[in-house]
């Protein structure tokens, strides 16, 4: 049994909805793959390559760069070259925006920008000028100011209020979390096995500030994927 309990949706889930948002929302054909060269972006390449190939598909270019790269020209202009009409972009914040902007120099916005959920996450943002941001997507577990539940806006007010910006799904994961344990503390007591068994076993289709939380035997607890724009 898992003593590592995981507060968000699992790698496994977010790169298949990538490309299931791609061709089945954006109703794209030509996927390029950029991503960082680190496991974080091995894992979405075969993911993502494996989702490919169940619908009898393959990328038209898989290109990846270094997470302390600060250029992607030869990335992008062999994406482009490709005829790719999406990429699916796999990076930390400082990269998305690099690439963002160079997509936007290059005359690349006509590809759709599917970016994993560091792509709107306020470090990247923070960085951008001139409505660079505009039509990015990316995949997150959620987007608090969206979210329709009474709870969740009454609750992002009172964080807008506390610190000066809206909560993004970090903010929901970490606040769930700890309000998920208590929930366990107040049910079971303080013994660290009971609490991790509660979990496990009783936090099922749980409704929290973002995700909705479903407790897997091996900790994993996250089950939604948003699309942000």
């Amino acid at each position: 049994v898992s003593w590592v309990l995981r507060f968000s949706t699992p790698d496994n889930v977010t790169p298949v909805a990538a490309v299931q948002f791609a061709l089945d929302d954006l109703k794209k054909t030509k996927v390029a793959i950029l991503r960082v060269n680190n496991e974080f972006g091995q894992t979405w390449e075969q993911l993502i390559i494996e989702e490919l190939k169940n619908r009898n598909m393959e990328p038209v270019a898989v290109e990846v760069f270094g997470a302390d790269d600060k250029d992607m020209t030869a990335q992008l202009n062999k994406i482009k070259s490709a005829g790719a009409d999406v990429m699916i972009v796999t990076a930390d914040p400082t990269t998305h925006a690099v690439i963002i902007k160079q997509r936007a120099q290059f005359g690349m916005t006509a590809i759709e920008y599917v970016g994993s959920n560091t792509a709107v996450m306020p470090q990247t943002l923070e960085l951008l000028t001139g409505g660079e941001a505009e039509g990015i997507y990316a995949l997150t577990s959620a987007v608090p100011p969206e979210d329709p539940d009474p709870k969740v806006k009454e609750w992002n007010a009172k964080y807008k209020e506390l610190y000066g910006m809206d909560a993004d799904y970090i903010a929901a994961d970490a606040y769930d979390s700890v309000m998920v344990t208590v929930d366990a503390i107040k049910a079971v007591g303080t013994d660290r096995a009971k609490i991790r068994d509660y979990i496990l076993n009783e936090v099922k289709g749980v409704k929290g500030m973002g995700n909705v939380w479903n407790f897997s035997p091996e900790g994993d607890g996250g089950t939604q994927v948003s699309i942000a724009q």
